[in-house]
């Protein structure tokens, strides 16, 4: 196995102002190759501002690209070495109003489709060799999937202490299909839950002690 660990990565920010409205653009790329996985990223954000409306926000787009080569345990006699290849793009938004001098909406909302990681990845190969020509085995049956999902939240910031104190409260819901796990039992072939729907309800308190110290307290409540 390689040891070896490669990183380049760079940044570029544009920022433009016209009349009441102000933007700004980050965009930025990134490569590693660590050991036997290749990981290539590519971002960009814009962030816009409408002061006199009291409207702000942050758009954003990645791309990432994962590489791979998938090698099966030792006692694994049904796997494979694979080389395997991937890209996810994930589509995020936040939006920030102003209600109040101390009130603050916050709408959000975002997209992905493609894994997240490479463990989903390495997980996906490794079902799909064990249980994807398995048809004599009894129960249910193996699916392949492309992972995908969605969610959206709205929040209220309340500012309590001038620049030094903030409660938030936040609703969000989310869908998500993924690639399912499976295992074997008595009663043959069992697939988990591919498409999940969540819920969840957060509050957090933060406050500025001092210039070089603030604290965050959260809690949260998620039903899937």
């Amino acid at each position: 196995m390689k040891q070896s660990i490669f990183k380049l990565g760079a940044v570029l920010m544009l920022s433009a102002a016209s009349g009441i409205a102000e933007s700004r653009c980050d965009v930025g790329a990134e490569w590693v190759l660590v050991s036997d996985v290749e990981l290539t990223q590519l971002s960009a954000n814009r962030r816009w501002e409408l002061p006199e409306k009291g409207w702000s926000g942050d758009v954003s787009i990645a791309v990432n690209g994962f590489v791979m080569d998938y090698e099966p345990v030792a006692f694994d006699f049904l796997g494979k070495s694979r080389a395997l290849d991937e890209v996810s793009v994930a589509l995020q938004s936040i939006a920030r109003w102003r209600w109040r001098e101390n009130f603050e909406w916050i709408i959000s909302g975002g997209a992905y489709d493609g894994y997240t990681n490479f463990r989903s990845i390495w997980l996906a190969e490794y079902y799909r060799q064990q249980f994807a020509e398995r048809t004599e085995i009894p129960g249910d049956r193996y699916v392949g999937l492309d992972p995908q999902g969605s969610g959206g939240g709205l929040g209220l910031r309340w500012e309590y202490a001038r620049a030094a104190g903030f409660l938030e409260f936040t609703v969000a819901a989310r869908r998500d299909e993924v690639a399912p796990g499976y295992e074997i039992n008595f009663a043959g072939l069992r697939r988990s839950r591919e498409k999940l729907n969540g819920t969840s309800f957060v509050v957090a308190s933060e406050n500025i002690v001092s210039e070089r110290l603030r604290s965050r307290v959260e809690v949260s409540a998620t039903r899937v």
